[in-house]
């Protein structure tokens, strides 16, 4: 609070801040803003600031998705059944692509 220094708008994507509070506006967890206001007449712009900023984030909407965490024997079960279902198609192109010679 010493100097008076020309502030540089740092955008909510880069700021710390947002960094810091990811996990909370990803959507997955529950999340409450508490917005404190004052009545000194001298911090009117602040109030109104602050009610309009908690006007804006009660509007946001929450979608949460289940985060997966997959380990090796379940990632390779999963390759295994896509590899046996490309192979069911091959094989049943194969006899598709058998019947149409043996028609011509």
């Amino acid at each position: 609070l010493g100097e008076q220094t020309a502030r540089k708008h740092v955008p909510y994507r880069d700021s710390k801040l947002t960094r810091i509070l990811q996990p909370s506006l990803s959507g997955n967890s529950r999340m409450a803003i508490i917005c404190t206001i004052s009545p000194a007449s001298g911090s009117v712009d602040n109030t109104r600031a602050a009610l309009h900023f908690a006007n804006a984030a009660k509007k946001v909407t929450m979608r949460p998705v289940i985060n997966e965490v997959a380990d090796d024997k379940a990632i390779i079960k999963g390759l295994q059944a896509e590899i046996n279902a490309l192979r069911q198609q091959l094989s049943g192109q194969a006899w598709v692509n058998q019947t149409q010679q043996l028609n011509a």
